[in-house]
């Protein structure tokens, strides 16, 4: 199979810190940014309603990367309200 374009899977989280521990630790990967997206960009890509934490990680394979997302909580308040 011949590559032709980087490849950038993006893994939905529940626990970035756990799996960073592992992509990082573990495999190898190198930390590349770490960011903090606000609620109106989840809200625009239909992600999360409350904003999401997306950290990009690069291989030692050269220009690919994985990327881990992670949703924002909801505030403790609005939470009770539904259950």
């Amino acid at each position: 199979m011949k590559m032709v374009a980087p490849l950038e899977p993006a893994i939905v989280c529940f626990d970035m810190e756990r799996m960073l521990r592992f992509y990082v630790d573990i495999l190898g990967l190198r930390l590349v940014s770490d960011i903090q997206a606000t609620p109106e960009i989840g809200k625009a890509i239909h992600i999360s309603q409350h904003g999401y934490r997306i950290v990009r990680l690069q291989t030692p394979y050269g220009s690919d990367q994985v990327d881990l997302l992670e949703r924002s909580s909801e505030p403790a308040s609005r939470l009770r309200l539904r259950l």
